[in-house]
């Protein structure tokens, strides 16, 4: 595999942030500021730095500087670009707005580790190199790996990453080699420069990314899977890469349906508060939020979204927790109390605290990384908010009719399977709805064993697994 090892979890026990020297990483919040002199004879050379800083400078990105150095003679040697932590106001607006947001890929990184704690199965962990060919933008693909059998290759949805697949991974490898990514600028993958022009500009450089992470792989065909924008991103894939896919298992897919005129009259008679929050969120990043709420942000999502710690809790507290995960809260509780440049504001900062569930600090520090590109590039495949520009329900009649499609749909989930009835009509692959029962939209969360047993059948592992039983016998 062309690819970046990082680490390994699971019966070894290995740390995931562990170097070569099994040695431990810090979380890191700001900037390291670095300065050097050199010397030669009796000349001593100084250099002097001058920053320039985008609009974007109040996202986190790094400031642009230009380095000069003068020399005892009197002479000034050219400009050479150099990494600076920024002077002038703009640097310090930067500098600040970096310190607010309490996170960092390490701290991540041990968010994914609490996660992923409990997977029996060993998990390779590793960043995958591709190289842009397709998107002209070289980036790496956060992967993790488990299991033996045919290749499963699972997408998460949007603000999520591969440890929301934590309750399921163990028993989907029993019968495939399961393969997670992280979906480029998201979770732990990388967030490289990008700018999408339009939805299909947007959709194409997740696709391009998909099929480079597949070919360094390795992988010749594999079942996909994928939730949410993951299962329209595993449509878009399967539609033009349909050579490398046995099957498509779309889970409680967005950006199914189209828009309809019901739809375009019931969002008119919406109150004029509604409709103005709707303009606003049109013109923002989904996401921004938690990182401008700061310290705050875990807090934010755990408010706003309660449910999702619900969901986890009988994960987190079976009977027998480790205590490594104990012993990973109290590294990152003794991690924060070093001072910062946020040290004169601890009630705030305090806010973000470790009490709150695994999966919140984990959503927190998957989505307050910057730049936001997954998010920004999601954004533009919508029109309007909610909707996808381009639904899939108007495209997958071209798939090719060798792949078998299984959708799934949560009983209470807000997404609507009339649309997946529709394309069922529309297309001549064998097919199948499966309705999951006591599940919302998180179907792969709200009943894993009903889940797990329908992505089986649609991959064709329970089949499996039933040859082997009756071999056994």
């Amino acid at each position: 595999m062309h690819a970046t090892p990082r680490a390994s979890l699971g019966a070894d026990k290995a740390h995931p942030l562990s170097g070569e020297d099994g040695s431990q990483p810090q979380p890191h919040t700001e900037a390291e500021a670095q300065s050097s002199t050199s010397s030669s004879g009796s000349s001593m050379r100084v250099a002097a730095t001058t920053t320039s800083r985008s609009w974007w400078g109040w996202w986190g990105t790094p400031a642009a500087t230009t380095t000069t150095s003068s020399s005892s003679t009197g002479t000034t040697s050219a400009p050479t670009p150099t990494t600076s932590t920024g002077m002038g106001w703009t640097g310090w607006v930067g500098g600040w707005w970096k310190g607010w947001r309490p996170t960092s890929p390490a701290l991540l990184a041990q968010a994914e580790a609490r996660m992923l704690h409990r997977v029996a199965g060993r998990v390779e962990v590793e960043e995958v190199e591709v190289d842009g060919e397709d998107v002209h933008v070289p980036h790496t693909v956060h992967t993790i790996r488990l299991g033996q059998g045919p290749p499963l290759v699972l997408v998460h949805g949007f603000a999520a990453a591969v440890g929301h697949w934590a309750c399921n991974l163990d028993e989907l490898a029993k019968h495939h080699t399961v393969y997670a990514i992280d979906l480029v600028g998201f979770g732990r993958s990388s967030r490289p420069a990008f700018t999408p022009e339009s939805p299909e500009h947007a959709e194409h450089f997740f696709v391009a990314s998909i099929e480079g992470w597949r070919k360094k792989v390795g992988l010749d065909r594999f079942a996909l899977l994928g939730h949410s924008f993951g299962g329209y991103l595993a449509g878009c894939y399967s539609l033009r890469h349909p050579e490398h896919v046995d099957a498509l298992i779309l889970a409680d897919p967005w950006g199914l349906p189209r828009r309809t005129a019901e739809d375009v009259a019931k969002a008119a008679k919406m109150s004029w508060r509604w409709r103005l929050a709707k303009n606003i969120l049109q013109n923002f990043s989904p996401l921004a939020a938690i990182r401008v709420a700061g310290p705050y942000g875990p807090g934010l999502i755990h408010r706003v979204r309660p449910d999702l710690s619900s969901k986890w809790v009988h994960y987190h507290k079976e009977e027998g927790t480790s205590e490594v995960i104990q012993e990973e809260e109290e590294e990152e509780e003794e991690e924060e109390r070093v001072p910062t440049s946020r040290d004169e504001a601890p009630t705030a900062a305090g806010a973000a605290s470790l009490s709150l569930p695994p999966v919140i600090d984990y959503v927190y520090h998957s989505n307050a990384q910057l730049p936001p590109t997954g998010e920004l590039a999601f954004h533009k495949m919508m029109n309007p908010i909610g909707w996808a520009a381009r639904p899939l329900c108007d495209r997958l009649h071209h798939l090719d009719a060798s792949i078998p499609v299984t959708f799934l749909y949560g009983e209470e989930s807000w997404m609507d399977p009339r649309a997946a009835v529709e394309v069922m009509r529309q297309i001549e692959n064998q097919a199948d709805i499966v309705i999951i029962p006591r599940a919302g939209h998180h179907v792969y969360i709200d009943n894993v064993p009903f889940f797990n047993r329908a992505v089986l059948k649609a991959t064709g592992g329970s089949d499996r697994l039933g040859d082997t039983n009756k071999e056994q016998a």
